[in-house]
Order: structure tokens, then C-alpha cells, then sequence
């Protein structure tokens, strides 16, 4: 379980400092940089020039400790309290940085949370978590579409790939964030190790998690969106669909479920049409 992971993570650790609609709806309006609050924006202005430690347990521990907080400051407070590293700086650094890529405004209400509290299902909210990662470093990201999606499952990665990857990415060597990078592609099942060798893992779409997220970003109520501008993103590379006849495939799924109102083709257009809010699917646990 991944909380009890997490829990026996803090307690093991020693006391170290660091670690169908008839009328047609509008467009999707994307979101402007004014609409997220400066406390905790995470998107890096640097690009892609530096990444922090993974702390992947004690994200997970963020989410659980969430539940039982009314506001951003109260997560903070209770965060700090609960963080295992001995230092008082390093747990104040240690959170900011989590809430920087899970809880990113000054609202509580975040989907991990969001996710968390409705299914109470660990493996959905890793999944969901991994994306958000993802999105909130852009070095991991890349790593991630430009470069790991690419091979197919079970190749063997030399011995420098992280070090040239970091290398062509910020050039110059950064050792420490060439391991950084290796240890998220192995975190966030990405890779896997086995007798001191990388191998790229196999990927399976958590396609509960990719219909919330497509749902949280994109129609958080029923609207239509050109899917042509859906398959630009990375999220879907970041959820492990091989490409875009895939995705293409996941919403005609979604749509036979009674998922989407809509999905066809409108003046050689692609769009898909929501029919449910984002609220209403997690209210009833809706499972793919």
C-alpha cells in the first residue's frame, strides 16, 4: 500500500536533513498565466535549468495529510510537523517544494485530493500524481516525451543515458541532476533496474486517471474541444498511450461508455463533447 509505504517511510527514516448535446457548446477558453495565483506558481520560468529532490512518499503523504486541512496555510503548518527530516529549513524547503507541484494555487481543493478523497484508491492517485509531476518539471518531462516514450518497452538504456540526456538538455554536466533524473524515470515507473541496468518498462494506461485528468484540465463542465489541439499535449505521452490513434481510441471508448456526449468529425474537424462535469464524475466514481 502506498500510504503505508509512506507512513513506515517516516518513521524508518533516521534523522538525516536531506531527503448527445443538441446545441453545439463553445470552445474550450485556455487558461491564462493571470489565473494562477503567484504563492506557489510551478511552472519554472528558468525552463528546464534545474530539478529538486523527488520526495515521491512524502508527496503521498501531502494528499493524506490534505484531507484533514481546511485551507493552503493549514497543509503547510501540518506538513512540516509531519515531514520525517530532522532540519526545520530543509522540511520548510521539502514543502514548498511539494505544494509547488500538487497544490500549485491557494486552494486546498487540488485533484490529487480531489481524486484521493472520492476513490480512496492509491494506485488511481499515484497515476494521476505521476502526470502532475511531470507537468510541474519540465526537465523530467522531457525526459519523459521527448525521449523514454520513444523506445519500445524492454530496451536496455546505456550506461550515460541520463548523463548525455542532462548534458544535450542544459549544456554542461550536472552529475546530481542526472541522477535526479534517473531516479524519477525509476519512481515514476518509467524504468526499471535490474542488476545495475536500466531497462525501459512497459507502460498501461490508467485510463480512470487519464479521463479525470483530460476532465480537470480541459472540460471541468460539458463543453466541445477540437481534439486536434488535445493531441498536441504531452499529458497523453506522460500517461503512457503510445500515440495518437491511441488516444483517438481511448475517447471512442470513452464515448461507447456514455463517457462523451460526442466524439466526431464536424467540418473535417475532430472534437469531442463532454457530457459530464469533472465534480459529477468523482461524486459517482466513475471507473473507465
Amino acid at each position: 500500500m502506498l500510504f503505508a509505504q509512506a507512513i513506515s517511510f517516516v518513521h524508518a527514516i533516521s534523522r538525516a536533513d536531506d531527503q448527445s448535446i443538441q446545441q453545439p457548446l463553445p470552445f474550450i477558453d485556455q487558461p491564462t498565466d493571470k489565473a494562477v495565483p503567484a504563492r506557489a506558481r510551478s511552472v519554472k520560468r528558468d525552463g528546464k535549468r534545474y530539478l529538486q529532490d523527488i520526495l515521491w512518499q512524502e508527496s503521498l503523504l501531502a494528499v493524506q495529510v490534505s484531507l484533514g486541512c481546511q485551507t493552503v496555510t493549514e497543509l503547510i503548518s501540518r506538513l512540516q510537523e509531519k515531514l520525517p527530516q530532522n532540519s526545520v529549513v530543509t522540511r520548510r524547503r521539502n514543502t514548498s517544494i511539494i505544494l509547488g507541484r500538487f497544490f500549485p494555487t491557494d486552494d486546498v481543493e487540488q485533484l490529487p485530493r480531489q481524486v484521493f478523497r472520492a476513490y480512496d484508491d492509491e494506485a488511481l492517485l499515484a497515476a494521476v500524481m505521476r502526470v502532475l509531476f511531470l507537468e510541474a518539471e519540465p526537465l523530467v518531462g522531457e525526459l519523459v516525451a521527448g525521449r523514454l516514450h520513444r523506445l519500445p518497452a524492454g530496451s536496455l538504456l546505456p550506461r550515460d543515458f541520463f548523463t548525455r540526456f542532462t548534458e544535450e538538455v542544459l549544456g554542461k554536466k550536472e552529475t546530481h541532476v542526472s541522477y535526479r533524473c534517473c531516479t524519477a524515470a525509476r519512481v515514476l515507473g518509467w524504468t526499471i533496474m535490474e542488476k545495475k541496468k536500466s531497462y525501459v518498462a512497459q507502460q498501461i494506461p490508467d485510463e480512470t486517471a487519464a479521463l479525470l485528468i483530460f476532465h480537470a484540465r480541459h472540460a471541468p463542465t460539458p463543453r466541445v474541444i477540437d481534439l486536434k489541439f488535445l493531441l498536441t499535449e504531452s499529458i497523453w505521452k506522460y500517461l503512457g498511450f503510445i500515440d495518437e490513434d491511441v488516444v483517438r481510441q481511448f475517447m471512442r471508448k470513452l464515448e461507447q461508455r456514455g463517457f462523451l456526449s460526442r466524439y466526431a468529425t464536424v467540418d473535417r474537424l475532430e472534437q469531442v463533447t463532454t457530457k459530464y462535469p469533472l465534480a459529477s464524475l468523482l461524486q459517482r466514481k466513475v471507473r473507465v
